[in-house]
């Protein structure tokens, strides 16, 4: 008797059964970004960020985002007990306690290319990909792999994973943001023009060279 299909919950649970019990982890998240902006032309974005982590809580992220022209960097180390932050728009060294504020600190400029793969990885409620409800819409082959492609939905937002069918590891996500519709939940701030808030926001993500129990240098969770 064949084995009973998995559904989408059961696929994503193990996506984060996978994320959550690797020993070490490299890779790079790759992030494509479209904004509408009311009667302006889409601004594209592009970022990028390599991760590394050894568990139970070392992670280095290094990134790097170019917009409109302009080119931000940023970088966080954690040796699992302090963390430091260094940007090349704040370029002193910060330090805290806490790696999720440093996380969260550079999701924006960042374009979230920071953020998705330490939040699978540390369980971090900030960045976590899979809020909503999940649908399975068939397989796809992503970087040459086969994949389950879950549409999750949500009240602001549709998202579009691809999980692969033999490691569970996060291959690509799409993100529809429907500002629209988050204005309704939250309002923009005191003084915002009509025409300083997005109408939508569209990002791709790649996540690539993923790389799980392999040796990672213990030099890359030095203060920088």
């Amino acid at each position: 008797m064949p084995p009973k299909p998995l559904t989408a919950n059961e696929i994503i649970q193990r996506c984060v059964q996978t994320y959550s019990s690797v020993r070490s982890f490299t890779g790079r998240a790759l992030v494509s970004s479209t904004i509408a902006m009311p009667g302006q032309p889409k601004a594209q974005m592009r970022a990028e960020a390599r991760i590394a982590f050894v568990r139970p809580g070392k992670l280095r992220v290094d990134g790097a985002t170019s917009m409109g022209g302009f080119n931000n960097t940023y970088l966080v180390v954690s040796d699992g007990k302090r963390s430091w932050l260094k940007t090349s728009f704040r370029p002193q060294v910060e330090e805290s306690t806490d790696v999720s504020m440093h996380i969260a600190t550079v999701t924006g400029v960042g374009l979230q290319a920071p953020t998705t793969l330490p939040a699978l990885l540390m369980r971090q409620a900030w960045g976590y990909p899979f809020t909503g409800t999940p649908r399975l819409l068939g397989r796809e082959r992503v970087q040459g792999v086969e994949c389950y492609k879950i549409r999750i939905e949500s009240p602001v937002a549709q998202t579009t994973v691809w999980i692969d069918t033999g490691q569970f590891l996060l291959r690509r996500m799409h993100q529809k943001h429907d500002m629209k519709a988050l204005r309704g939940i939250m309002p923009a701030p005191q003084g915002a023009g009509p025409n300083t808030v997005p109408d939508q926001m569209e990002f791709t993500h790649e996540f690539v060279e993923q790389k799980v129990n392999q040796p990672v240098p213990a030099t890359l969770f030095r203060k920088p």
